[in-house]
Protein backbone atom coordinates (compact mmCIF):
# COMPACT_ATOMS: atom_id res chain seq x y z
CA UNK A 1 0.00 0.00 0.00
CA UNK A 2 1.45 3.53 -0.98
CA UNK A 3 1.83 6.07 1.04
CA UNK A 4 1.50 9.94 0.77
CA UNK A 5 4.99 11.68 0.21
CA UNK A 6 5.41 15.43 0.85
CA UNK A 7 8.33 17.57 0.30
CA UNK A 8 6.03 19.80 3.04
CA UNK A 9 5.60 16.77 5.71
CA UNK A 10 7.01 13.91 4.82
CA UNK A 11 5.35 10.65 4.75
CA UNK A 12 1.74 9.99 5.82
CA UNK A 13 1.31 6.07 6.42
CA UNK A 14 -2.15 5.37 4.79
CA UNK A 15 -3.52 2.21 6.31
CA UNK A 16 -6.89 1.06 5.89
CA UNK A 17 -8.62 3.12 8.39
CA UNK A 18 -6.35 6.47 7.33
CA UNK A 19 -7.44 5.74 3.65
CA UNK A 20 -11.33 5.85 4.44
CA UNK A 21 -10.90 9.31 7.50
CA UNK A 22 -7.67 11.12 6.48
CA UNK A 23 -7.78 14.21 8.71
CA UNK A 24 -4.12 15.43 10.27
CA UNK A 25 -3.62 18.66 11.80
CA UNK A 26 0.03 19.91 9.72
CA UNK A 27 2.38 22.52 10.36
CA UNK A 28 2.03 25.54 8.06
CA UNK A 29 3.64 29.17 8.33
CA UNK A 30 3.50 29.70 11.84
CA UNK A 31 0.63 27.73 12.65
CA UNK A 32 -1.44 24.50 11.94
CA UNK A 33 -4.00 23.53 9.49
CA UNK A 34 -6.55 20.71 8.92
CA UNK A 35 -5.69 18.62 6.43
CA UNK A 36 -8.55 16.55 4.85
CA UNK A 37 -8.63 13.82 2.06
CA UNK A 38 -12.10 12.15 1.72
CA UNK A 39 -12.18 8.70 1.54
CA UNK A 40 -13.28 8.67 -2.76
CA UNK A 41 -10.10 10.99 -3.54
CA UNK A 42 -8.17 7.73 -3.07
CA UNK A 43 -10.65 5.54 -5.40
CA UNK A 44 -10.20 8.87 -7.75
CA UNK A 45 -6.56 9.58 -7.68
CA UNK A 46 -3.34 7.57 -6.62
CA UNK A 47 -1.45 8.31 -4.03
CA UNK A 48 1.44 9.62 -5.50
CA UNK A 49 -1.23 12.06 -7.93
CA UNK A 50 -2.59 13.37 -3.90
CA UNK A 51 0.85 13.94 -2.92
CA UNK A 52 1.59 15.95 -5.93
CA UNK A 53 -1.50 17.78 -5.04
CA UNK A 54 -0.25 18.75 -1.71
CA UNK A 55 2.76 19.71 -2.80
CA UNK A 56 1.14 22.37 -4.83
CA UNK A 57 -0.82 23.72 -1.78
CA UNK A 58 1.37 26.83 -1.47
CA UNK A 59 0.07 27.48 -5.44
CA UNK A 60 -3.43 26.68 -4.47
CA UNK A 61 -3.16 29.57 -1.64
CA UNK A 62 -1.39 31.80 -3.29
CA UNK A 63 -4.34 31.54 -5.92
CA UNK A 64 -7.43 31.57 -3.35
CA UNK A 65 -6.22 34.85 -1.84
CA UNK A 66 -6.20 36.31 -5.58
CA UNK A 67 -9.60 35.18 -5.80
CA UNK A 68 -10.37 37.00 -2.21
CA UNK A 69 -8.90 40.11 -3.83
CA UNK A 70 -10.95 40.28 -6.64
CA UNK A 71 -13.83 39.04 -5.41
CA UNK A 72 -13.33 42.30 -2.52
CA UNK A 73 -12.69 44.28 -6.10
CA UNK A 74 -15.93 42.84 -7.71
CA UNK A 75 -18.03 43.67 -4.04
CA UNK A 76 -18.96 39.91 -3.95
CA UNK A 77 -21.96 39.29 -2.10
CA UNK A 78 -20.26 36.25 0.05
CA UNK A 79 -17.78 37.92 0.49
CA UNK A 80 -18.87 41.15 2.10
CA UNK A 81 -21.23 39.27 3.79
CA UNK A 82 -18.86 36.54 5.97
CA UNK A 83 -16.50 39.96 6.36
CA UNK A 84 -19.42 41.80 7.62
CA UNK A 85 -20.07 38.57 10.47
CA UNK A 86 -16.24 38.60 10.97
CA UNK A 87 -15.96 42.45 11.75
CA UNK A 88 -19.20 42.35 14.16
CA UNK A 89 -17.49 39.31 16.43
CA UNK A 90 -14.01 41.14 15.95
CA UNK A 91 -15.11 43.99 17.18
CA UNK A 92 -16.88 42.22 20.92
CA UNK A 93 -13.95 40.40 21.19
CA UNK A 94 -11.16 43.45 20.03
CA UNK A 95 -13.31 46.83 21.03
CA UNK A 96 -9.54 48.69 21.10
CA UNK A 97 -9.40 48.30 17.65
CA UNK A 98 -11.16 49.73 15.01
CA UNK A 99 -12.47 47.03 12.60
CA UNK A 100 -12.81 47.73 8.88
CA UNK A 101 -13.52 45.27 6.36
CA UNK A 102 -9.99 45.08 5.00
CA UNK A 103 -8.48 44.96 8.44
CA UNK A 104 -10.73 41.30 8.50
CA UNK A 105 -9.08 40.85 5.32
CA UNK A 106 -5.74 40.68 6.58
CA UNK A 107 -6.26 39.07 9.67
CA UNK A 108 -7.84 35.78 7.30
CA UNK A 109 -5.75 32.83 7.23
CA UNK A 110 -5.87 29.64 5.89
CA UNK A 111 -6.93 26.99 8.15
CA UNK A 112 -7.76 23.82 6.49
CA UNK A 113 -7.03 22.25 2.77
CA UNK A 114 -10.16 19.53 1.96
CA UNK A 115 -9.35 17.08 -1.30
CA UNK A 116 -12.74 15.80 -2.24
CA UNK A 117 -15.18 14.58 -5.48
CA UNK A 118 -18.12 16.33 -6.16
CA UNK A 119 -21.27 15.63 -7.97
CA UNK A 120 -19.47 15.38 -11.62
CA UNK A 121 -16.73 13.35 -10.19
CA UNK A 122 -13.95 15.46 -10.30
CA UNK A 123 -11.24 16.09 -7.79
CA UNK A 124 -12.06 19.28 -5.54
CA UNK A 125 -9.55 21.13 -3.58
CA UNK A 126 -11.09 23.48 -0.76
CA UNK A 127 -9.29 25.88 1.64
CA UNK A 128 -10.86 27.35 4.19
CA UNK A 129 -9.41 30.95 5.22
CA UNK A 130 -10.63 31.89 8.98
CA UNK A 131 -9.44 35.00 11.27
CA UNK A 132 -9.67 32.28 14.11
CA UNK A 133 -10.96 29.58 15.41
CA UNK A 134 -10.88 31.01 18.82
CA UNK A 135 -12.98 33.88 17.76
CA UNK A 136 -15.46 32.33 14.93
CA UNK A 137 -16.03 28.66 13.50
CA UNK A 138 -16.71 30.97 10.02
CA UNK A 139 -15.32 30.52 7.13
CA UNK A 140 -14.19 32.07 3.14
CA UNK A 141 -13.72 28.31 1.39
CA UNK A 142 -12.24 28.71 -2.02
CA UNK A 143 -12.76 26.01 -4.28
CA UNK A 144 -10.17 24.50 -7.29
CA UNK A 145 -10.27 21.48 -9.95
CA UNK A 146 -7.35 19.62 -9.52
CA UNK A 147 -5.80 21.44 -12.66
CA UNK A 148 -6.54 24.86 -10.49
CA UNK A 149 -9.40 26.00 -12.03
CA UNK A 150 -11.04 28.11 -9.80
CA UNK A 151 -14.63 26.47 -9.10
CA UNK A 152 -16.09 28.73 -6.45
CA UNK A 153 -16.26 30.57 -3.39
CA UNK A 154 -18.69 30.68 -0.48
CA UNK A 155 -19.15 31.73 2.97
CA UNK A 156 -19.53 28.44 5.42
CA UNK A 157 -19.86 27.54 9.28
Amino acid sequence: MDNLVTKEWGEFKLDEEARVNFFQYVKWGEGEISLDIFEDVFEHLSTPEISALLDRLSWFQNEAQLVIKQAWVNEDADLLFYLECEQELLEEVEPEVIWSQEAVLDKMALSGAFLAVDQHEQVVITLDFSIGNEISDQILAVKFDADGKQLGIAHES
